[in-house]
């Protein structure tokens, strides 16, 4: 590069042009396991020269890139093969008028590990009812002694297990349980098999014959 001075802080530059003006790159894309990648994204940067192209059915590619698009002098570009997640980046020295390149495409990803879901906590039941849930009770009629088993039928949880003697024919509850939702209620002898569903503040009875 040479500087001729033409007036006071006025610079013309001229770029010393290379013994090489115009470089053919090729070569072959394969992957981890030497098979050909076809369509993969094959990129030159050199400076202000940017060219793309795409390896073909084989995994070839070629690049024709012309020096005298230079801004600045240089001999050293970057080739960069490219595929879905997958890249390879390699330099490049452009000396001489043909470059053979064969890259490789590494695919191969780690396994990723799996998300583990929080466990979903059973439903909290207490003796008393609170405001702005809803209840389930149970009333038994039958001349045996039951117990009767309620499940979130969202979560499969189960939120209540009752015992119920025949001979006082009690009423049991199961208080405090999500709105808007089905749960299932079952009991020992399949006396009583069905869903129920819950609404705020409101409490449903179930009575077992």
């Amino acid at each position: 590069m040479s500087l001729n001075s033409k007036e006071s802080n006025t610079f013309e530059v001229k770029l010393k042009k290379p013994s090489v003006e115009r470089v053919l790159i090729v070569g072959e894309v394969t992957d981890q396991n030497g098979k050909d990648v076809e369509g993969a994204t094959v990129e030159f940067k050199l400076v202000n020269i940017l060219k793309e192209t795409k390896t073909d059915v084989s995994g070839n590619y070629m690049i024709e890139i012309d020096l005298n698009e230079l801004k600045v002098s240089s001999s050293e570009g970057e080739l960069e093969v490219k595929k879905r997640d997958c890249k390879v980046k390699e330099k490049i020295l452009v000396g001489q008028k043909s470059i053979l390149k064969d890259l490789k495409l590494d695919c191969q990803k780690k396994p990723t590990e799996a998300i583990k879901e929080p466990e979903k906590q059973p439903e909290r039941t207490t003796s008393s009812p609170g405001s702005g849930r809803g209840h389930i009770c149970i009333k038994n009629l039958t001349k045996v002694s039951i117990i009767i088993f309620v499940h979130n039928k969202e979560t499969k949880a189960e939120v209540g297990r009752l015992s119920l003697d025949y001979r006082q024919q009690e009423e049991k509850c199961v208080y405090n349980l999500k709105p808007g939702v089905y749960y299932y209620v079952g009991g020992d002898y399949g006396i009583y098999t069905g869903e129920v569903l819950v609404e705020a503040g409101k409490t449903e009875t179930v009575r077992i014959r």
